[in-house]
């Protein structure tokens, strides 16, 4: 029987060191990026075909969509990094009776449900699990995680630039020319990484929010290298268990011809695969999972040449050089109630990243934003951190 892809939560809250990209470049990293990749692209020749189901990512920029059954729509989440599906414990009861217990879960049998127009025939085993951890991390409520159990079933289309989430038939092809880079689903989805010229098996985690995530005997390596840099301790509470952690900055990621540098990084202990990446690195493009064709399909995005900024009250923050842009924003976070979303631009200089006070402040921060280059700047009074808009990483396990 197949292993249960259960689910952690992970929140980081920084403690130690201080967050910032270093002024001296990492030893190899001033190599040339290699040149656009010369393997052909893949061009959509298909009919085209409505898709399944499109769903807008809102302010956090995740990836939810309603899965209903019983005549009830439950808003979850689309992890790619979990292998079975699971809603929140408050709903168990709309289960019925388990079917069995394994490791310590009970294992129950949806019935007949739907996800748009996709239908998911009666008897998929799931499992319920606390998700008001996961709920926090992603601003809002979370009814359940919808895992490759289903998600293997479609095509998985992730557009940042317009913050939609979009699923199509397995037979769906992309709708415009695209780079494509082999993935394999085991039944995870994994793609062959260069981190810092060690190959890795790489998870492509769309339940992640942090650009990748390192296991600790591959960060060790990399730091004797001089090729990453531990810039905060941080403490992570995961599911009955906490555990400190780091994060920092690694020199380079490289798939097939596209390559970033000095890219963020939370380190982990005990995982099965060396190597997670999630939203802030997927969001770098506009990305199309064909799970049935064992592709992972990547436009460039208009995020692709951010660098991203540790969360601050709620907010991910792109630096575009002489720009800081708003990426992402948690629903209620101190961000959102100072009237901060997507797309506003904040006044910021780029060394205020070297500062402590924007991360252990606990006075209101004032800022300077604006909704488009052509309005003028606003200030607005950002208040401290709370629980709930700490730094956070929400991962599968």
């Amino acid at each position: 029987m197949a292993r249960l892809g259960f689910l952690t939560l992970a929140v980081a809250c920084v403690i130690g060191g201080y967050w910032i990209r270093r002024t001296t470049p990492f030893t190899e990293s001033t190599e040339t990026a290699p040149a656009w990749p010369a393997a052909p692209v893949q061009t959509a020749t298909a009919t085209i075909e409505e898709p399944l189901a499109s769903f807008p990512m809102g302010p956090e920029r995740m990836p939810f969509g309603i899965l209903s059954f019983g005549g009830v729509d439950y808003r979850c989440i689309l992890d790619t990094g979990a292998q079975h599906t699971a809603l929140n414990e408050p709903h168990r009861s709309v289960l019925g009776d388990a079917v069995r217990v394994e490791r310590g879960f009970q294992i129950y049998r949806l019935p007949l449900a739907s996800v748009g127009s996709l239908q998911i025939g009666a008897g998929l085993e799931v499992v319920c699990h606390d998700l008001d951890d996961f709920a926090r991390a992603f601003g809002g409520p979370v009814d359940g995680v919808i895992g490759m159990d289903i998600l293997s079933r479609v095509t998985l289309s992730l557009n940042y630039d317009e913050g939609r989430v979009t699923l199509d038939s397995p037979r769906h092809a992309a709708g415009a020319t695209a780079t494509p880079t082999t993935m394999r689903c085991l039944p995870l989805p994994f793609i062959t990484a260069d981190v810092c010229g060690e190959e890795c098996a790489c998870l492509v985690d769309t339940g992640n929010t942090q650009e990748a995530v390192l296991r600790k005997d591959l960060v060790d390596r990399l730091l004797e290298r001089d090729l990453a840099v531990i810039n905060a301790d941080q403490t992570t509470v995961m599911m009955g268990r906490i555990e400190t952690n780091s994060s920092g900055l690694f020199a380079y990621l490289a798939v097939d011809g596209f390559r970033h540098a000095d890219v963020l990084f939370d380190q982990v202990g005990g995982t099965r695969w060396e190597a997670n990446v999630g939203r802030c690195y997927l969001a770098r493009y506009n990305a199309t999972l064909q799970f049935a064709n064992n592709t992972l399909l990547l436009t460039k995005s208009k995020w692709h040449n951010a660098s991203w900024w540790p969360i601050l009250r709620g907010m991910t923050l792109a630096d575009f050089g002489d720009r800081r842009v708003v990426f992402a924003v948690l629903n209620g976070s101190p961000a959102f109630r100072a009237g901060i979303r997507p797309d506003h631009e904040i006044d910021l200089p780029p060394d205020y990243l070297k500062s402590l006070t924007l991360w252990e402040s606990r006075t209101a921060l004032p800022l300077k934003t604006r909704s488009s280059p052509a309005n003028e700047f606003a200030e607005v009074q950002v208040e401290p951190d709370d629980l709930a808009s700490l730094p956070q990483t929400a991962a599968s396990e």
